[in-house]
């Protein structure tokens, strides 16, 4: 993801990294985000790393704490990502 940050410039980058956060975080057990309806197309790969980041942080800190309230998955064509 660094060389997102290099071409987009660091602020740029943080900042987008920390919508998707967000925009993941708000979502509740039971929902769907469907990538190529909200996501443009242009910044899609960027999107999905930044999507990959937030479920590997979560998981990180889920583990040592016995949680397992946080389940995110991408469906298999990556086009979705499911609040389980």
């Amino acid at each position: 993801m660094m060389a997102y940050a290099d071409k987009m410039g660091h602020k740029p980058f943080i900042e987008y990294l920390n919508k998707v956060y967000v925009r993941l975080s708000d979502m509740n057990i039971g929902d769907s985000f469907m990538i190529d309806k909200h996501v443009s197309e242009d910044t899609r790969d960027l999107f999905i790393k930044c999507a990959c980041d937030f479920m590997d942080q979560i998981s990180k800190l889920n583990k040592p704490q016995g949680f397992d309230e946080y389940k995110y998955d991408f469906t298999d064509d990556f086009k979705t990502i499911n609040r389980t």
